[in-house]
């Protein structure tokens, strides 16, 4: 019974507490459905980030700019080799070959781009034009070979009788530039032994006004090949018979021959492979051309892109798109 009344004295107290109670909370603002979030900022981050973009893009072009090293326009070729820039011969897409582009596609910016540097040197009033031609570069794989066989299929194509002579002996690249199998006959290295005759030598394009003169195979020899004025009475020969020789020269920088073979010619090119070839390796070769009183005609570009301003850049590309077939 005295638990039974302490309960029921606890129920009172408990109905009476429930009575007289008074709320803790008091509502001061009812909440409203959010119509847009409350982060993150949208307009904070896109100004955010448009000057960091800004910020690394211009980071980046300082660093390309600066890690640069070859020439890329006409600006560069005067200002550092003291040359002119004869032409830019662009990139050629995969699968077509520079040396059938000339003959294929004569109204292609890559037959237009050696138009433009065979007016460059040969002049455009044929007031004592260049004879003898010949096309070098400071270092290897610049695309001189292939440069030197566009010539003078330009010159043949424009009724030029032309002969090409292969004096790369060491690397003998003209055969394969053709895909033309390194073969028996007999080629400059032979002539110049005084074993054959310039008449045997000689070997017809299958094109009208152009003939080569190859080198059977690579040779390696440390004989002075192109001196005892060998050469130079090979090409007096040759002059009478040719309206221009194109001589395909090998390197300039480490080996000799280019050097001597340089001096023989009455218009030397300078091939130079855009925005790759070292632009100190450019240099060397010009003033080593300069020491020993060579006449050099300027510089070519090789495998330049087709919208960087070395071949036009827009002009090319828009304003002279009627002009060109691909």
């Amino acid at each position: 019974r005295n638990e039974y009344d302490r309960l029921s004295q606890m129920l009172l107290e408990s109905a009476q507490a429930s009575q007289n109670s008074i709320a803790q909370a008091t509502i001061v603002e009812r909440a409203e459905t959010p119509r847009k979030p409350a982060s993150p900022n949208k307009p904070m981050l896109i100004i955010f980030g448009l000057f960091v973009g800004l910020a690394a893009g211009t980071c980046t072009i300082a660093v390309q700019e600066m890690m640069v090293a070859g020439l890329r326009n006409g600006a560069d070729v005067e200002e550092q080799l003291g040359l002119r820039l004869l032409a830019s011969v662009p990139k050629v897409n995969k699968g077509d070959s520079p040396i059938t582009l000339i003959a294929e596609k004569p109204t292609s910016i890559f037959s237009e781009a050696f138009r433009i540097a065979r007016a460059a040197i040969l002049g455009t009033r044929n007031e004592n034009p260049a004879k003898v031609i010949a096309f070098t570069s400071a270092i290897p794989n610049e695309g001189k070979t292939v440069s030197a066989l566009s010539f003078a299929h330009s010159l043949a194509t424009a009724g030029i009788k032309t002969l090409l002579v292969e004096c790369d002996v060491r690397r003998a690249a003209v055969s394969s530039a053709l895909n033309i199998p390194h073969g028996t006959m007999p080629g400059l290295v032979e002539l110049l032994h005084d074993e054959v005759t310039a008449t045997e030598v000689v070997k017809p394009s299958g094109e009208d006004n152009l003939d080569y003169i190859f080198v059977r195979e690579p040779y390696f020899s440390s004989e002075n090949l192109f001196g005892d004025e060998r050469m130079q009475k090979l090409l007096a020969v040759l002059a009478g018979k040719y309206d221009r020789i194109v001589l395909d020269l090998p390197p300039l920088l480490g080996l000799a021959d280019g050097r001597f073979l340089a001096t023989l010619a009455d218009s030397v090119v300078v091939v130079v492979k855009w925005d790759a070839t070292p632009a100190k390796a450019v240099i060397s070769a010009v003033d080593l051309l300069k020491a020993d009183n060579a006449s050099v005609a300027g510089v070519l570009f090789t495998m330049v892109d087709s919208s960087s301003s070395g071949l036009g850049g827009y002009y090319y590309s828009k304003e002279y798109a009627k002009y060109y077939q691909a």
